[in-house]
């Protein structure tokens, strides 16, 4: 409910003036420290540090140099909204592709409405979804997988092949 949210919230808003006093760290100037329930501020507070996950991820996976030799980058995500555009993977790839003259195509469970900046770095987004049907079997493995494998092979047959 909206009384737990404003509980919560007011709790960490607590815990964070309390670390900025006894600590000297302001976890709310760390861009990242409520990511993932709050795991960014005890890597802030035990003297790690926190790096944007993305452009470690491609660095280590040489995700430029694939791209860079590629005619097209598909991606994907769950549900793309507006917020994709802020530090999530599909938006590290168009951003990396287009960096690279090389158009991205994102295959997704669900769309927005809004998607933002994603719309102007994706030459299409598109969900795999065939029918409308409740979220757990839309969710299920077997026909996700179904759906993705059907949604990527039309999206390859359309583009020009070199």
């Amino acid at each position: 409910t909206s009384g737990q949210i404003a509980a919560q919230n007011e709790s960490a808003l607590a815990f964070a003036a309390k670390m900025k006093t006894e600590r000297g760290i302001d976890l709310q100037k760390i861009p990242g420290t409520g990511a993932a329930g709050g795991l960014g501020g005890a890597i802030a507070l035990l003297g790690g540090k926190i790096v944007p996950g993305f452009p470690k991820i491609a660095e280590i996976l040489g995700i430029e140099s694939a791209i860079a030799d590629a005619d097209l980058v598909l991606t994907g995500e769950g549900r793309m909204d507006f917020q994709t555009a802020n530090g999530k993977v599909p938006a590290g790839m168009a951003r990396l592709a287009e960096k690279h003259g090389v158009p991205t195509i994102a295959l997704c469970g669900a769309l927005a409405d809004d998607l933002g900046e994603m719309d102007k770095l994706l030459l299409a987004s598109f969900s795999i979804q065939r029918s409308a049907l409740p979220l757990e079997e839309a969710m299920e493995k077997t026909r996700t997988l179904e759906n993705m494998r059907r949604l990527s092979r039309n999206v390859v047959r359309v583009f020009p092949q070199k």
